[in-house]
């Protein structure tokens, strides 16, 4: 059976196993199909639509399935995608465009595989098969006979197994490799010796005799021809004639010119009716030579004529698909070509993205260094200003300790003087000497507010009656000094500290178990705050 007889074969029936029954007509299923939402049943209606235009033309069929593929995507519907691509591949086998409709059966066998419908699979294996080997790519052929073969295998579809082994062997044959064509057949019919397989017997030993004719064991294939020609036709008449035009080959190598006449006489009269135009041609040159090795020159040149006519159409098929095949691989080295542009393209808009990030990446770095600079600078700013201002009331203290100490030694010595004397107001008026003067509160202030700078401002504002005896109080209690050292530092005695502390916690308006030290931290802590929610 020829490859192309076989792929139509299994595309029928493929078709018929994997896409849903539809007993309606044509104009009935149109009318569904209006009706139905753009859903999967409006998929399913569209493909047997697709289905009953085959018997219209092809190109009814491939715009029908074109519109069912598209559906299918839309709504992501992946088995109806399937269908879809096994009816476009029909119209474009019908259209001659071979490589076409292997690629249609390719995305459909993807999808397949993905939906683990292994039973689907080997019947596009086979067909994707006989496409290749139609377009005359035997290689690619065999890898995927091949890879139906290990599915049969695996299924354990004995028929099927056969008729992959089968196919595999006539690939390998036309490839050139006899032995292992040989290898295939002979295991093909080893199978369905034990399966007691009598339909498919014919079609193997005619594979193997035409295996034996190359290697040119003449008298061994007439044998098996002969052989395949008596199962012929118990079991399938259809290959008669093809297996009548391998005996009439055989016969002529052997010399047997009138045997070969007679055969090929045979063989075109059953190919006429059948229709089969390949083993027609041969007919008629086997007739042709056989006449002309009779001395029949004019019945000779009478079938030459009728070879040559048949042939010509072939080859004009022949060219057909040449120049589809041609077209096809033009069209696929542009498709190749706009996917290396679009992937060149994509590396450098990655490239640039990728550039855009590090600068991005580095600018932020930067920035980040740059914030922690000014953060650490302006830290040991502070930390600076904090030293100064410890420093500067430290000094203070000790200043006012000093003056205290002398303080009380002038007080010592008025006491031994008399009152009214020259000396005494002298020493009076040392004694009521500032501890801590203007000067020294202008710079303790100003050091102060080098840390909090808002301090004295903010305090104003929000206890406007507060005065400045009162701030100063407040500041020295914001450094956390004890009442004899804030004493010491204003002059003044450690009951007046108290007194004038109460005072202040008065005019805060505190609770009782509310310190002024705890408050006035917590009241710079919450201007701090917003003074930086308003930079911010």
């Amino acid at each position: 059976m020829p490859k192309t007889k076989t792929f139509l074969l299994l595309l029928m029936v493929f078709f018929h196993a994997t896409c849903p029954a539809q007993r309606s007509t044509l104009d009935s299923l149109k009318n569904i199909l209006i009706k139905i939402p753009a859903d999967s049943n409006k998929v399913l209606t569209l493909i047997s639509i697709s289905h009953e235009q085959q018997k219209i033309n092809a190109d009814s069929v491939l715009n029908t399935a074109q519109k069912a593929l598209r559906l299918s995507q839309e709504i992501k519907y992946k088995i109806g995608e399937a269908y879809a691509y096994n009816q476009l591949a029909f119209a474009y086998y019908r259209q001659t465009k071979i490589l076409k409709s292997a690629d249609c059966l390719l995305k459909a066998s993807e999808i397949y595989k993905a939906l683990h419908r292994d039973d689907a699979l080997e019947s596009l294996y086979n067909n994707i098969a006989m496409l290749y080997a139609a377009a005359g790519e035997e290689s690619k052929s065999i890898i995927f006979l091949n890879r139906a073969i290990d599915l049969n295998r695996f299924s354990g579809d004995s028929t099927d197994l056969i008729i992959g082994l089968i196919n595999l062997g006539e690939s390998y044959l036309k490839s050139d490799q006899d032995s292992l064509a040989l290898v295939y057949q002979l295991e093909a019919l080893s199978i369905s010796n034990i399966l007691h397989e009598q339909d498919l017997k014919p079609t193997i030993l005619r594979g193997i005799g035409d295996i034996y004719l190359k290697q040119k064991l003449y008298k061994l294939a007439l044998a098996t021809e002969q052989q395949a020609l008596q199962l012929a036709y118990t079991n399938d008449p259809n290959q008669i004639y093809e297996i009548q035009i391998s005996i009439a080959k055989i016969y002529q190598k052997l010399g047997l010119h009138k045997k070969a006449m007679e055969a090929a006489e045979v063989a075109v009269q059953l190919a006429h009716k059948a229709d089969d135009r390949m083993v027609l041609k041969d007919g008629y040159l086997l007739l042709s030579e056989s006449h002309a090795n009779l001395g029949d020159y004019k019945e000779a040149y009478k079938n030459y004529k009728k070879y040559f006519v048949l042939h010509d159409s072939i080859e004009n098929t022949d060219n057909l698909m040449a120049v589809e095949k041609l077209n096809y691989q033009h069209e696929l080295e542009k498709k190749e070509s706009q996917i290396t542009h679009l992937y060149q393209r994509h590396n450098a808009d990655t490239f640039k993205r990728n550039a855009f990030i590090v600068v991005l990446i580095t600018l932020l770095v930067i920035a980040l260094l740059l914030y922690n600079r000014h953060r650490l600078i302006a830290s040991r700013n502070m930390l600076l200003k904090k030293q100064e201002l410890d420093f500067y009331v430290k000094s203070l203290l000790e200043k006012s300790e000093a003056l205290a100490y002398t303080n009380e030694e002038l007080d010592s010595i008025k006491f031994r003087m008399s009152d009214g004397s020259v000396q005494a107001e002298k020493y009076t008026k040392v004694y009521q000497c500032k501890i801590l003067t203007d000067e020294d509160w202008d710079n303790f202030k100003k050091t102060f507010e080098g840390i909090y700078p808002t301090f004295f401002s903010s305090l104003r504002f929000q206890y406007p009656q507060l005065t400045t005896a009162e701030l100063r109080l407040s500041a020295l209690i914001k450094l956390n000094l004890t009442i004899k050292e804030i004493s010491t530092m204003l002059g003044i005695s450690p009951d007046s500290v108290k007194t004038a502390r109460y005072r202040l916690k008065k005019k805060y308006q505190l609770d009782e178990n509310e310190t002024l030290h705890d408050f006035i931290n917590k009241i710079t802590s919450i201007i701090r705050w917003n003074e930086a929610g308003a930079l911010r």
